[in-house]
């Protein structure tokens, strides 16, 4: 994966908050793109991977599949879950969003 790092634009307030890991998958590396663009400051680091695959004739194929950890100033679970909410498209971040202790990258089909 390929880190973004924001770290020098943590401000006094957040230096006070609790940064949390959170490990997500989208359909596109787009999708996780306005996640991180929602999220603005508060995303202090990312790290996005597409998933890729070699054919059979030895062609590499990314379908469009994309895996990302990030690191969130004072955003639990739930509320992280609100602002993907807000991105159209957004289901499978928001079904498969979790801390990288507890993710499996299956769908919560049940979070809508």
């Amino acid at each position: 994966m390929k880190p973004v790092n924001r770290t020098a634009q943590i401000t006094e307030t957040q230096q006070s908050e609790t940064v949390n890991r959170y490990r997500l998958r989208a359909e596109l590396r787009q999708d996780i793109a306005q996640l991180i663009e929602k999220l603005g400051p508060r995303c202090l680091r990312s790290a996005v991977e597409l998933a890729c695959c070699k054919l059979p004739d030895g062609t590499k194929f990314c379908p469009g599949d994309a895996d990302a950890l990030i690191d969130v100033v004072g955003l639990s679970l739930d509320e992280l879950r609100d602002v993907i909410r807000e991105i159209p498209d957004g289901h499978v971040m928001l079904q498969t969003v979790q801390t990288p202790k507890n993710y499996t990258g299956e769908r919560d089909r049940s979070l809508v």
